[in-house]
């Protein structure tokens, strides 16, 4: 095999040890773990320059998740509770997960009397959520629900 060839299999070998390595399993310590501490790092600042979602944005997303005010959301990374703060707006009971102790003080501070939400500081594959109740869950801007013929007692 000619030398670019042999650098080129090379550097593709190194590409694909990477790719199942432990910096993307998520394992503890990992580089995908550390990864997700960046933002509660710098905590006050995502805060402060983060933008907010449009109304419009909250209010399609939840049509589109066949949710309203009363159903109960799970959150999946609230971060500083920015999109919390719309779903509780509109009337939505909110469990807002967040591994980031930093990220979740804002959250709390940020939301304090802003509705029925329910903070809990754990990632999401460490919490222990409440099994009595459906529970849909948004990320970030997508709201994902299952139909309502079909819900569990713990869907999301």
């Amino acid at each position: 095999m000619p030398r670019a060839g042999r650098t080129r299999a090379r550097d593709l070998a190194k590409v694909a040890s990477h790719d199942r390595g432990p910096g993307v399993t998520g394992r503890p310590g990992s580089t995908a773990r550390r990864y997700g501490t960046v933002f509660n790092e710098v905590a006050a600042e995502y805060d402060r320059h983060r933008p907010a979602y449009p109304d419009e944005l909250v209010d399609q997303a939840c049509q589109a998740a066949g949710i309203g005010s009363g159903d109960h959301v799970l959150e999946v990374g609230c971060g500083s509770g920015q999109l919390t703060r719309s779903l509780a707006a509109r009337g939505l009971r909110v469990t807002a997960l967040e591994p980031g102790d930093n990220l979740m003080a804002l959250a709390r501070r940020n939301l304090a009397g802003a509705g029925e939400v329910e903070f809990v500081t754990a990632r999401f594959e460490d919490a222990l959520l409440p099994r009595e109740r459906p529970i849909r869950a948004s990320t970030v801007v997508a709201l994902v629900t299952a139909p309502r013929s079909t819900q569990s007692t713990h869907s999301c």
